[in-house]
């Protein structure tokens, strides 16, 4: 079960006090099922270098299912491939390192990194069942609304222990975009120069240019006939705004769970809801 408690945040996630009354190391991950799994932990983050003076040295958090894919488009140039691994970094080794990160409104995130999951887990056929757990594997049988609801249910029981229900080869990382922002956050051991969001993406990018001392361009997506309504305080897809019709109990308990990551953040609850 991943438990990384870092106190640079005011407090830890809920998926790490929810990790750490099971009885989590805090030190870091245990070994889900499969032996490439531990490494999903220290899957996320890359070393930036933007010049050749002694100052161009950063750090990206990255945050699965909140921008990574448009954040790497964007940043890729500039990869640090010559640069050691930060995965256990030590204090010496972060110093001097500016870093940032860009986050989401929790419970949009989620039902994101939700959707993504059921595409891969139901229509990629390397993914499919063959290789998951027998919990989510009844989950993912069940039709819409209620795989989402039981879902919900399951994620809220387990924890971040839910990451051990897909041991798959092929994508063993796939459900830790389901784990808390400021998990990952805290994962990184150095201060955070920059938070961005995807919900001020333009604004942010351009503060985020001014920090890094390069001009960052944001990628033209292809975007398929209705794919996105943005809403006040978040972003979900259509197929988003059906689950949130179908399903305000999982919606109600996803706002609660994720309460504390969204008052450290900065975010309200999506329209309509509350706490």
């Amino acid at each position: 079960t991943p438990c990384i408690n870092n106190p640079r945040l005011s407090t830890p996630s809920k998926d790490d006090t929810d990790a750490d009354a099971r009885g989590c190391s805090q030190r870091a991950p245990s070994p889900p099922r499969d032996p490439n799994a531990p490494q999903c932990a220290h899957e996320y983050g890359t070393t930036l270098k933007t010049c050749d003076g002694s100052n161009c040295s950063f750090y990206w958090v990255e945050i699965p299912s909140s921008g990574s894919s448009t954040m790497e488009a964007m940043l890729h140039h500039y990869f640090d491939a010559g640069a050691p691994s930060l995965a256990r970094s030590t204090d010496k080794e972060i110093a001097g390192l500016r870093s940032f990160a860009l986050v989401r409104h929790p419970v949009a995130r989620f039902i994101g990194a939700y959707d993504r999951m059921v595409q891969y887990v139901t229509k990629v056929p390397h993914y499919g069942p063959e290789c998951m757990a027998p919990e989510l594997k009844e989950v993912m049988s069940l039709p819409e609304p209620d795989r989402f609801q039981s879902f919900v249910r399951l994620f809220l029981k387990m924890g971040p222990s839910v990451v051990d229900l897909y041991p798959c080869p092929a994508n063993p990382c796939l459900l830790f975009g389901l784990l808390s922002q400021i998990w990952f956050l805290n994962n990184w051991k150095g201060p955070l120069d920059f938070i961005g969001h995807m919900e001020t993406f333009h604004e942010d990018v351009t503060k985020l240019s001014s920090l890094l001392g390069v001009e960052l361009r944001v990628p033209m997506k292809k975007r398929r006939k209705a794919t996105t309504r943005p809403l006040p305080n978040g972003d979900i897809s259509m197929k988003g705004d059906r689950l949130v019709a179908g399903n305000r109990a999982g919606m109600e308990m996803l706002h609660l769970h994720f309460q504390h990551d969204m008052a450290e953040l900065g975010y309200g609850p999506l329209e309509g809801f509350g706490f």
